[in-house]
């Protein structure tokens, strides 16, 4: 069963609800509400709170609380704190509040300690000081004072982070040792210290990395690769400017005794929308990136350039794939847009 309910300007109230409580197993919430639908909720799986306003709610001590089946949580442009929530068998949480309603630093590290079991993680808000925060009780007390200041989540595969100038903030709380795919979104400058630290901490097998509007320089580009060996798939958007130091810096040389950056590496995907004149792609077209690619394979087979039909063409914009030869699975992609 799915229930549903929205409404605006409004507070309303969801006593109709309590018939059926124990039968709905995916329930989204928009919204004014003047109180929680209160039952015992046993087959709730998914629970979505979408610019949802609680503030003069007062919880039921045995209400809302019971929801032991409770797998995936969604906070969309406002986050509600719901401490009766059951999140020890969470394993989506996805919390993208945007910058109207910011949360403060205890208030989200407290929430995640709680979230033992989660699989995916995307966190994307507004972070404000507890210094800046107002409240009593353990809210108002900094996370590191009560907890060891770390926050283990065993089994999480995949995170997303938007955090704007707290992305690594965030990071160098979290031990993550069996994450695999990171995706680190509109992050302010890029703390090489703090991803090295994450790294020693959580030693991570990770296989994919996105990054998107985190501007950082060649050398802290070639440093993540050099760090992170695991890598397999590597996606970058807007967060370097592609040089022919960095595609030099790709190169593996002919007397190195082990492999260079990027051992794993299978495709590559780089767009740098501010780049597109003649003069930035001309050492392109003289085959800088075709003998990166050719130094990297030990047959000595030469990289082959191959028509970009997947990426349509813009004016002021260049494309091309070349085949990425000497990756362990044969042949792989690296794509500059």
């Amino acid at each position: 069963m799915f229930g549903r309910w929205k409404y605006r300007h409004v507070a309303v109230s969801l006593a109709w609800m309590r018939p059926y409580v124990s039968r709905i197993r995916h329930l989204s919430l928009q919204g004014s509400l003047c109180e929680l639908p209160v039952g015992v909720f046993d087959a709730l799986e998914t629970l979505e709170f979408t610019d949802v306003d609680l503030k003069e709610t007062d919880f039921p001590d045995n209400g809302f609380g019971a929801t032991p089946l409770l797998r995936r949580l969604v906070f969309t442009q406002a986050f509600v704190q719901l401490p009766f929530l059951s999140l020890f068998k969470l394993t989506d949480l996805r919390l993208n509040t945007g910058e109207e309603d910011p949360i403060s630093e205890s208030v989200l590290l407290r929430f995640l300690s709680r979230c033992n079991a989660l699989v995916t993680l995307y966190v994307s808000c507004i972070i404000k000081d507890d210094i800046d925060a107002y409240g009593e009780g353990e809210d108002a007390i900094p996370f590191d004072r009560w907890e060891d200041g770390k926050i283990s989540m065993l089994h999480l595969t995949s995170l997303t982070v938007g955090l704007f100038d707290q992305t690594f903030w965030l990071l160098s709380y979290l031990v993550l040792p069996v994450l695999s795919c990171l995706t680190i979104d509109s992050a302010t400058g890029w703390s090489q210290a703090i991803y090295r630290s994450f790294l020693y901490q959580s030693s991570p097998p990770l296989r994919t990395l996105v990054l998107q509007g985190s501007l950082m320089r060649e050398d802290a580009f070639l440093d993540l690769l050099r760090h992170t060996p695991s890598l397999v798939h590597v996606t970058v958007t807007n967060s370097i400017h592609i040089t022919s130091t960095l595609i030099e810096g790709m190169a593996w040389g002919a007397d190195d005794a082990t492999l260079g950056i990027g051992p794993c590496l299978e495709t590559m995907h780089i767009e740098d929308s501010h780049w597109c004149t003649a003069a930035d792609t001309e050492w392109l077209c003289n085959g800088a990136i075709t003998e990166m690619i050719s130094s990297r394979d030990s047959s000595g087979n030469p990289a082959v350039l191959v028509e970009n039909s997947q990426t349509e063409s813009t004016e002021g914009s260049w494309c091309a794939y070349f085949l990425l030869i000497g990756a362990p699975s044969s042949t792989g992609l690296f794509n500059i847009v």
